[in-house]
């Protein structure tokens, strides 16, 4: 970033989203057609993807932002740490379930945060997945389950990024029917 663009962001303070790992691409997309509906776009929630390398910079989006949420797929723990040793209080850590990892984060770190994936255990997880000219399946959250449907996919890969998304929108306040309801519809750039 630049001074006038961190001097704007400063001012701004929105949510931010960084999102980094495998994928971070389709991550990304995912979460922006989830808050698209309910945030106006950098003004209030801002998403983007970093390889994590630069921890100043994202220490720097962190501490001005009231509500910083790192989005992590397939990242080894040890940049997770060193990254989440930066993040205030009012962090929020979202990533893929690794039941070596979530153990690890339980007992070394203090971090807020939410796995994803198909496993059961994971906080936010996949059931009931049907394929047939698009995949339908069911997100499962503290005991609640909530069906998506996402008429332009041809297989289960984009499950792990709709699971990631609805994370982020939940943390960012959203409920599971409002995550549902951004992936109805088709996002119309």
């Amino acid at each position: 970033m630049n001074k006038i663009s961190d001097i704007l962001f400063s001012l701004r303070k929105p949510k931010v989203v960084i999102v980094s790992g495998s994928n971070s691409q389709m991550v990304k997309e995912n979460i922006q057609q989830v808050l698209k509906p309910y945030f106006t776009t950098i003004k209030e929630a801002l998403v983007i993807e970093n390889n994590l390398e630069n921890i100043k910079e994202i220490k720097f989006l962190m501490n001005n932002s009231p509500l910083p949420v790192l989005a992590l797929s397939d990242v080894p723990f040890e940049k997770i740490k060193a990254v989440i040793n930066e993040m205030p209080k009012q962090g929020f850590l979202i990533l893929k379930f690794d039941e070596e990892i979530v153990k690890r984060l339980k007992e070394e770190t203090s971090v807020s945060f939410l796995s994803f994936g198909f496993d059961k255990r994971a906080d936010f997880s996949a059931s009931d997945i049907n394929i047939n000219g698009g995949v339908n399946f069911k997100i499962n959250h503290k005991g609640n389950i909530i069906p998506v449907w996402l008429e332009k996919s041809k297989g289960e890969e984009q499950i792990p990024f709709v699971l990631e998304a609805a994370a982020v929108g939940t943390v960012l306040g959203l409920n599971l029917i409002e995550v549902s309801q951004a992936f109805k519809t088709p996002d119309k750039k």
